[in-house]
């Protein structure tokens, strides 16, 4: 199964905040919780590496606010439901749900060269998202409106529930009505792409790759 484009159906403005110099006693109770982030938790910490990743150390402790709590709660409603595309969205727009359903280990290839680390060494989750639109990452914040750097997204799904998302930045004509993009008249730059591992209760990022630059083309 294919899903193209955007799926738009949660919005919402969120903050994450990292707390420092926590206990190792506070670090170890919050890591307890992990597996129950969205019922009730007030701290969550990322899983410690035990795959023997050179150097690891533990992952920091993080206070979540109640959006964060929410987008947790959502993550869980959108697993129950078995609707990758809505769990896609929140998946993008909370940290707190990026940590829970990412893998220990997760793979990195770019350009071909792949290798594994530790999710706590991660930092470059490449897609964020503005208003109903997803961009790339690292232009999220911009205030200038022409800096945003649109991306167009296809969703792929395996007969063993695995999913593909293919994203590469492009320019739309605007030719639509409400917050649709309209249709592709460009893609450029590097595309890349994540892989999305099914469980018995959900989804995992388990690799994110990044691929030679995109020809400029017509669609």
């Amino acid at each position: 199964m294919r899903i193209t484009g955007r799926n738009a159906c949660i919005c919402a403005a969120f903050t994450f905040s990292l707390i420092s110099g926590c206990s190792e006693s506070d670090a170890v109770a919050a890591q307890k919780t992990n597996d129950s982030a969205s019922k009730n938790v007030m701290e969550i910490a990322s899983k410690p590496n035990t795959a023997g990743a050179d150097g690891a150390q533990d992952a920091p402790t993080f206070v979540i606010t109640d959006a964060e709590r929410d987008w947790l709660k959502q993550a869980e409603t959108a697993c129950k439901a078995r609707a990758f595309p809505q769990f896609f969205w929140i998946f993008v727009h909370s940290k707190a749900v990026r940590d829970h359903y990412t893998l220990p280990m997760i793979t990195l290839s770019t350009f071909g060269n792949a290798r594994k680390i530790p999710k706590i060494r991660y930092y470059d989750f490449p897609i964020g998202a503005v208003d109903y639109n997803y961009v790339a990452k690292n232009s999220e914040e911009a205030t200038d409106p022409s800096k945003f750097e649109y991306l167009k997204l296809d969703m792929n799904q395996s007969q063993s529930d695995t999913y593909r998302v293919d994203w590469v930045r492009a320019e739309f004509d605007g030719k639509t009505e409400g917050d649709d993009l309209g249709n592709v008249i460009r893609r450029y730059g590097n595309p890349g792409h994540l892989l999305f591992e099914a469980s018995d209760v959900c989804w995992n990022l388990v690799q994110d790759t990044v691929e030679a630059s995109a020809d400029i083309n017509q669609e």
